[in-house]
């Protein structure tokens, strides 16, 4: 059987109603969830920020 990540942790925030109002028009037109749609965003930005690891020479 394969190991299974348990979702315990929350987040919350506060935003505008047009923010909201943007961020479900857009999880709706990936067809996902608002939940899926910013953990998937929110990750993608944490990947861009990571550093690069450079070689040594």
């Amino acid at each position: 059987m394969g190991t299974k990540d348990h979702r315990t942790a929350r987040l919350n925030m506060r935003l505008t109603p047009a923010e909201l109002r943007s961020i479900r028009e857009a999880a709706a037109a990936a067809q996902i969830s608002v939940s899926a749609f910013m953990l998937s965003a929110a990750l993608e930005k944490a990947g861009a920020h990571r550093p690069t690891p450079t070689k040594s020479s």
